[in-house]
């Protein structure tokens, strides 16, 4: 198993993606974390569009069923330093508007430090729309993503490698003051 990962990890960024499948005819196997798996010169392999990871397990686990009940909860998280949020939230919003979204019941929750988005879905026409102020620590924007119970996040911000660690950078209030660089 190492060597076939160590040849397809070589591959070049420009490659094609090549799927990992995991089948491996062990008990233990099927409970260990494939979708975390880790290499120190690459990082997380299933966050490279390279490397997408699935698993064909060799036992059934039954899940319940869920069924869906409206309205689809929608959290758009828009706060980049120096690139606007309003591009995107225009995207949503148009979406959002269309027949479809309407019959399936949609609700969205802007969160943003950006003044401009925080206007401008305000200013929507479309029915279920919230904003909120985001906060200016990470466990505040953790609990306003956690209290609006979202089936999809949608989040504009910058990201990095930081001591091996991957990090997600949000802009605050202060990245969009005029004249502040």
């Amino acid at each position: 198993m190492r060597a076939a990962l160590d040849e397809v990890l070589a591959c070049p960024v420009t490659d094609p993606p090549q799927p990992l499948y995991f089948k491996v005819a062990a008990k233990t196997a099927d409970a260990l974390p494939w979708e975390q798996l880790y290499t120190p010169l690459h990082g997380f392999c299933a966050l490279d569009r390279r490397w997408p990871v699935g698993r064909i397990v060799g036992r059934y686990h039954g899940v319940p069923d869920r069924a869906f009940v409206p309205p689809l909860r929608i959290v758009a998280l828009l706060s980049a330093a120096h690139v606007s949020g309003v591009a995107q939230l225009e995207g949503i919003l148009a979406a959002l508007a269309t027949p479809e979204a309407r019959e399936l019941g949609v609700s969205l929750t802007v969160i943003s430090a950006e003044p401009a988005v925080l206007a401008k879905a305000k200013a929507s026409k479309v029915e279920g729309i919230t904003t909120q102020q985001m906060k200016t620590d990470a466990a505040g924007v953790a609990e306003q993503i956690t209290a609006a119970e979202p089936h999809i996040l949608h989040v504009l911000c910058h990201g990095g490698l930081s001591f091996g660690l991957r990090t997600l950078a949000l802009a605050t209030t202060a990245d969009f003051l005029p004249g502040d660089d």
